[in-house]
């Protein structure tokens, strides 16, 4: 609207003195709130932190008074002082997203909305070159440093050479062969692998009529197969054993998993000080080695003696044979402690720090110490893994089920479950060190149960002065339930759901989720995991939904914390609390592609083009199921004091074909 508007200055002494006439337009509009700010690029040249700068859009009108942001889909809103926002202690390789708005008098503008993935720092891996080697000679020290994160080195050459503690085992004549790997951690990305390789020839023969005088021997296990990919390196005691001058330079020191019940043929390798095999020496073993505080029990078959736990200071058995024209030796030993003596199934050490130990401890000798380098094994058993497995009664259509519809009980009284379910113990160190609660948290049996109602219960609790130490070295403050189906149940493709009813509470934090069967070959991530619900106590109406995969090929070797989250946008928002009710949580797993269903509706999805490299897709084969309540103020929240226990019910997990697609191995 358009005025014209007169402007008169006057003086009372000289009347008039100035006139203008001018026009003047008035806005018919009212002041409005502000425009949507202007989100710019995201940097993320930090690890474990994203920035998001920002430009103030239109004021329209009325003064913009401050900016706020969101990192819970607007839940709660937080004040920037200045651009850009800067998100700090974030997990890389996961998305993480904002929503902003400018305030004015008015009232709150236009959110604006923008995501970014939390970057590891780069990660180089520095290689020596090893020297030329001859057969059997000391194993020799591999030198090798990365910018973070725990490198590996592997042989190529397996028959040439082998990587045993970090030091190379000249095994045959030939060009040994050797790749060092690293997976990242939180602060470093996965590094490119380096190869070195080198020469190994022959052992130079002792002159013919010369006998050298022996003053050192090396005997080895060199069967069955005992080295880190399938066991617990002690290697901090060796090296304090060593130093104690108890035993000699080049001890190693190893504990390995055996079914309770086994008959055990341990073969030896016995080399002299210039590593030329020792033929027709005499080799005695120590079972159940004095020291040790070893509980096993035997028979040995060649001479139907028998090994029993014994004082401290006495070996439990001391065995003898001679070696042969190669330099080898063989013992043979039946294990006979039975197993409602001994701790878990086998679960590569999960479950180390729980189990109820029974184990021996093995030790070849000739000379006696300090004059002889050996392998040090500590021998612990475990129940057998259930076989035979009953597939459970299940509604027409599906493959597999649990419908937990027994009497209230402990969930381990019932047969069928302990054939089909493992129940997870301890923190899960060393094969899932951290993960799934692992530094809050210790899973014990008798935190999972039945009601008698239909359904399995997984109940968290305050630990008090806990006795359980968890993966962060402290005392835990919370036990909970866990349970897996590895190496019992295992699923390729297909339809799976379960309907749940979450736990409450800040700081809870469940979930229904996948590994890979072959995670004790390929540690996590290499193995993949798909969380088919994963809800926070803290965000109590949001479902995460993710693939989570190697961020690059890194085969034989994936293990470490650098990794890849799937979809981007990998969450939805219920209109109520998660756990106000139960809700069916499921995927539509076909090969190359899975879509997460939440209430029998489709919401998000991944596909093998998504991922960086076409050997980061690990979901094409066989994966077993986990349930567990963990405990996690960084992702779920800060936990009140006055939140002594929460639950977890879990109503059926049901299992059919998807498109054709679905096949359920029972072992």
């Amino acid at each position: 609207m358009n005025f014209k508007m007169r402007i008169v200055v006057m003086a009372l002494a000289f009347g008039v003195i100035f006139s203008q006439t001018s026009g003047v337009a008035i806005s018919a509009s009212a002041p409005k709130v502000p425009s949507k700010l202007i989100l710019l690029t995201v940097d993320k040249t930090r690890s474990a932190q994203l920035s998001f700068p920002y430009m103030l859009g239109a004021s329209n009108g009325s003064e913009i008074l401050r900016v706020e942001y969101s990192t819970d889909a607007g839940s709660t809103w937080l004040t920037s002082a200045q651009s850009p926002i800067v998100l700090t202690g974030l997990v890389n390789g996961r998305t993480y997203s904002i929503s902003t708005r400018a305030v004015n008098a008015v009232g709150n503008g236009i959110v604006a909305i923008k995501s970014g993935v939390s970057t590891a720092l780069v990660n180089v891996i520095t290689f020596t070159s090893p020297t030329a080697m001859k057969v059997n000679d000391q194993d020799q020290v591999l030198l090798v440093s990365a910018s973070g994160g725990e490198t590996r080195i592997y042989s190529t050459t397996p028959t040439i050479c082998r990587v045993i503690l970090n030091k190379v085992r000249a095994l045959a004549k030939g060009t040994c062969r050797l790749t060092a790997s690293n997976p990242g951690n939180s602060e470093v990305k996965i590094a490119k692998n380096i190869s070195k390789s080198f020469v190994i020839s022959n052992s130079t023969p002792t002159a013919p009529g010369i006998q050298q005088p022996l003053t050192f021997a090396n005997i080895r296990l060199i069967a069955p197969l005992v080295d880190f990919s399938n066991s617990m390196v002690q290697e901090g005691s060796a090296t304090h054993f060593v130093n104690q001058g108890w035993f000699a330079s080049g001890l190693k020191y190893l504990t390995h998993e055996v079914a309770v019940g086994a008959t055990l043929t341990l073969t030896y390798h016995a080399t002299d000080q210039v590593g030329l095999p020792l033929v027709n020496k005499v080799v005695r073993l120590a079972v159940n080695k004095q020291y040790s505080s070893s509980n096993a029990s035997f028979f040995v078959p060649a001479t139907g003696a028998t090994i029993t736990p014994v004082a401290i200071s006495q070996n439990g058995g001391l065995l003898s044979g001679t070696t042969d024209v190669n330099g080898n030796v063989s013992f043979t030993i039946t294990n006979t402690n039975t197993a409602n003596q001994v701790g878990n199934y086998t679960d590569k050490f999960e479950n180390n720090s729980a189990d109820s130990r029974i184990f021996s401890q093995v030790m070849p000798s000739i000379l006696g110490q300090p004059s002889e380098a050996v392998d040090l094994i500590d021998f612990q058993f475990h129940k057998p893994i259930p076989t035979g497995a009953a597939r459970p009664s299940c509604a027409i259509g599906y493959l597999w089920c649990a419908e937990f519809n027994e009497t209230a009980s402990a969930f381990s009284a019932s047969a069928n479950n302990s054939s089909q379910w493992e129940p997870g113990l301890g923190n899960g160190c060393p094969r899932l060190c951290g993960i799934a609660g692992g530094d809050y948290i210790s899973y014990q049996a008798e935190n999972n149960a039945l009601d008698g109602l239909g359904n399995l219960v997984m109940t968290a609790k305050r630990a008090g002065a806990s006795s359980y130490t968890c993966s962060s070295g402290n005392a835990c403050a919370w036990t909970s339930g866990k349970l897996l189906t590895k190496d019992r149940v295992s699923f390729k493709y297909g339809k799976i759901e379960a309907r749940i009813k979450v736990p409450a509470g800040s700081g809870a934090f469940p979930a229904f989720w996948m590994l890979g069967q072959d995670i004790d070959q390929n540690p996590w991530p290499g193995t993949g995991e798909i969380d088919i619900m994963e809800a926070s106590g803290g965000n109590p109406n949001v479902l995460w939904m993710t693939a989570h995969s190697p961020t690059s090929a890194c085969m034989p070797y994936c293990g470490g914390l650098s990794h890849a989250q799937k979809p981007d946008l990998n969450t939805i928002t219920h209109t109520t609390s998660l756990a106000d009710d139960f809700h069916t949580y499921g995927i539509e797993w076909e090969p190359d592609y899975i879509r997460w269903t939440f209430d029998g509706v489709k919401k998000v999805e991944v596909r093998k083009s998504d991922v960086s490299c076409a050997s980061c897709w690990q979901f094409n084969k066989e994966m077993f199921l986990i349930l567990n309540v963990a405990m996690n103020p960084n992702f779920s929240g800060p936990i009140p004091s006055s939140l002594q226990t929460t639950s977890m019910k879990v109503d059926w997990i049901r299992y059919s074909k998807y498109n054709g697609y679905g096949s359920l191995t029972m072992r």
